[in-house]
C-alpha cells in the first residue's frame, strides 16, 4: 500500500523527535566536545549557532559565554583626576591606556602601587611628567612580581602628572592603583641682598595648599629693612598687607596664612629697602592637603 507524501513527512517529523527546521536551515555540525559558542572551523559547514551565545541554561557553555562576553566587550580608555592618597579601581586591556591624573609640586616624593585582579596577567604602566614625557616605569616588585610599582619617585617640577595603565598584549583585566605622596613641608633659602635688588626663589602651589608662615631674618647683624613680595603663577602679587608683621629694627619679617591655591610655580622675593648689603635667611612653612582615602572607579 502506498503512503501519501504528506503522511510520510509527518512520520519523518515524529522520528526526528519533533525537531522542525526552517526552510533552508541545516543542522549544526559540531565536532566532539566542541563548544556551540565557538565559531565553526572552515570546511565544517554552516550553522545557525555560528557567532552566537549558548542558551543552554545551567550548562558549562553559559559560563564560557559570559567569560567570552566579558573579555571581548569594547573597552574605552578612562581618565580621572585624584588627590595623592586616593585609590583607583578600573578595567583595561592591551592597547587601551587608562589615565590617572594628580597635582604635585616640585620635591614631592610619590609611590604608586599597581596590582592586577588576576595575578597571571601582566600590567604595563608608566608615570608621565606634566609635559607628557616619561618620568618612570612601573617595575615588578621583587617580593611579589605580579605587583608593579613606582617607589619614592622625586618629582622634578610642579604640575599635573599622569599614570598610564594598560595590560600586556592580548590581555584584559581589572586592576587597582594605590597612591601615596609626601609633599614638601617647608622650603629654606639664604639670599644675598645688595643695592635694593630683589632676590628670591620659586616654590610650587596646588589648588589645595597654603603658607602657614614665612619668616625672613637678617643674618650676621646686617642692618637691613626687609620687604617681601610673593608673585602668583599668573603674574600678579599676592596681597600681604594684613598678613605681615615686622620687628621694630626691620631685621625680622613674618607673614602668616597666605593662600597659594593655584597650580603652578610661585616666586618669593626679598628686598632691602634701605639699599644696604647683607644676607637674609628665608623659611617657608606650608599647609598641605591631608591625604585622602577615596576610591575612584574607572
Amino acid at each position: 500500500m502506498s503512503v501519501p507524501a504528506r503522511t510520510l513527512i509527518v512520520l519523518v517529523h515524529l522520528a526526528l523527535g519533533g525537531l522542525a527546521l526552517p526552510p533552508g536551515e541545516a543542522l549544526a555540525q559540531l565536532a566532539p566536545g566542541q563548544n556551540p559558542n565557538e565559531k565553526k572551523r572552515s570546511g565544517s559547514g554552516s550553522s545557525s549557532l555560528v557567532g552566537k551565545k549558548s542558551r543552554l541554561t545551567g550548562s558549562i557553555y553559559d559560563d564560557a559565554a559570559r567569560r567570552d562576553e566579558e573579555s571581548d566587550r569594547a573597552l574605552v580608555a578612562g581618565e580621572v583626576l585624584i588627590r595623592l592618597g586616593d585609590r583607583v579601581e578600573g578595567r583595561t586591556g592591551s592597547g587601551i591606556a587608562d589615565r590617572v591624573l594628580f597635582e604635585a609640586v616640585k620635591g614631592t616624593r610619590v609611590s604608586l602601587v599597581l596590582q592586577p585582579a588576576d595575578r597571571k596577567l601582566t600590567l604595563v604602566a608608566r608615570l608621565l611628567r606634566p609635559d607628557g614625557a616619561p618620568l618612570a616605569f612601573f617595575r615588578p616588585k621583587r617580593a611579589d612580581p605580579a605587583v608593579a610599582a613606582v617607589h619614592d619617585e622625586l618629582l622634578p617640577e610642579t604640575g599635573i602628572y599622569v599614570a598610564e595603565i594598560s595590560f600586556a598584549a592580548n590581555q584584559t583585566g581589572d586592576y587597582s592603583l594605590d597612591t601615596l605622596g609626601l609633599l614638601p613641608v617647608s622650603a629654606e633659602e639664604t639670599l644675598a641682598l645688595r643695592d635694593g635688588r630683589p632676590e628670591g626663589f620659586k616654590f610650587g602651589g596646588l589648588s589645595e595648599r597654603s603658607i602657614e608662615e614665612v619668616r625672613v631674618v637678617a643674618l650676621g647683624g646686617a642692618e637691613l629693612d626687609l620687604a617681601l613680595n610673593i608673585v602668583a603663577p599668573q603674574g600678579n602679587s599676592v596681597p600681604l598687607a594684613d598678613k605681615a608683621w615686622k620687628s621694630s629694627d626691620g631685621r625680622t619679617l613674618i607673614v602668616r596664612d597666605v593662600p597659594v591655591d593655584r597650580l603652578g610655580d610661585y616666586a618669593l622675593f626679598v628686598t632691602d629697602t634701605a639699599r644696604g648689603e647683607g644676607k637674609a635667611r628665608v623659611e617657608v612653612i606650608f599647609k598641605n592637603p591631608r591625604p585622602l582615602r577615596a576610591t575612584h572607579q574607572l
